[in-house]
C-alpha cells in the first residue's frame, strides 16, 4: 500500500461509515480495485482508520447530546450485545465475509431491499415516527443493540441496522441517525483497539512503514467523516433512506456482473 491508496481508502471511509451504505464493503470493494493484496495489515488498516471517522463526532454533537437524561448509560447498553458478539465471531467474520465479496455484495444488496421495504410499511401504513432521544427507555437500548449485532456482517452498514430498528420503534429518523452516530463511538474503537492489540508484532516489527499509512488514513477520514456525519442528521430530517436502499441495489447488481468474481 503506498499513500495514494490509503487516502483514497480514508475518503472512502469518511464518507461512507456514517451513511447506511457499510463503510466495511465499501472499503473491501475500493481495495479490490485499488489492486491491493488482502493481506493482514490491510485488515487492520481498514478497520483502524475507522476510528479517524469516529473521532470526529466528538466534535459534531453539543454536550446535552452525550450527557442528557443519561442518554450515555443508554449508549453503553445498546454497545454491549455487539461488543460481546464481536468477540465470539472476530474470527469467523474475518476469514469468511472479508474474503468473499460474492458474499458480502449479496448482503449489500438484500438490506437495500429491505430498506425499501421498511419505507414503504412506514409510508403507506402511517407509521407514527415522532420519539427523541429523551424517548429512548434502556429497553428500547437493548433491542436496538441486538439490531446493532447484524451489523457486525460487512454489508449490512451499523448505522443503517440501527436506524432501521429505530425507525420501526416508531423514532425520527434524524434522532436514530444520531444515535446512531454516538453508538459507533463504543463499538468502532472497541474493534480497533482489538484488532491493533492482535497485531502489535506486526505493527512493532513494521513501525517507520505502517505508522504513516494508518496517520494519514484516520487523518483523512476524520476530516471527511466529519461533512459527512452532519450531511446525514440534516438529509435525514426531510427525507427517507429509499435512496440508500436503491443505491445499495443498483450498485449491488453492477459489482456482481462486472467486478465481483
Amino acid at each position: 500500500m503506498d499513500f495514494i491508496s490509503a487516502i483514497i481508502l480514508g475518503v472512502v471511509e469518511g464518507v461512507t461509515e456514517f451513511l447506511p451504505i457499510s463503510s466495511t464493503f465499501h472499503l473491501i470493494q475500493a481495495s479490490r480495485m485499488l489492486n491491493l493484496p488482502s493481506t493482514d495489515f490491510l485488515k487492520l488498516f481498514n478497520v483502524a482508520i475507522q476510528s479517524g471517522a469516529v473521532f470526529s463526532i466528538f466534535f459534531l454533537f453539543k454536550r446535552e447530546v452525550w450527557f442528557g437524561e443519561k442518554l450515555y448509560l443508554k449508549m453503553l447498553v445498546s454497545s454491549v450485545p455487539a461488543l460481546v458478539a464481536g468477540v465470539f465471531l472476530h474470527s469467523m467474520i474475518k476469514d469468511v465475509f472479508f474474503e468473499s465479496p460474492t458474499a458480502i455484495t449479496l448482503v449489500f444488496i438484500a438490506v437495500g431491499v429491505i430498506f425499501l421495504i421498511v419505507e414503504w410499511v412506514v409510508s403507506t401504513h402511517r407509521w407514527r415516527i415522532d420519539k427523541g432521544l429523551l424517548n429512548i427507555t434502556f429497553w428500547d437500548a437493548i433491542l436496538i443493540g441486538l439490531a446493532q449485532v447484524f451489523a457486525l456482517v460487512p454489508g449490512v452498514s451499523r448505522s443503517g441496522s440501527v436506524i432501521v430498528a429505530m425507525l420501526l420503534m416508531n423514532y425520527r429518523r434524524e434522532d436514530a441517525a444520531t444515535y446512531s452516530l454516538a453508538l459507533s463511538i463504543p463499538i468502532i474503537f472497541a474493534a480497533s483497539g482489538y484488532d491493533i492489540y492482535k497485531s502489535r508484532e506486526m505493527l512493532l516489527a513494521n513501525a517507520n512503514e505502517y505508522f504513516l499509512l494508518l496517520l494519514v488514513g484516520f487523518t483523512v477520514s476524520f476530516v471527511v467523516g466529519y461533512f459527512a456525519a452532519k450531511w446525514l442528521v440534516r438529509f435525514l430530517q426531510n427525507h427517507t433512506m429509499r435512496i440508500f436502499g436503491i443505491y445499495r441495489i443498483i450498485a449491488g447488481i453492477l459489482l456482481l456482473l462486472f467486478v465481483t468474481s
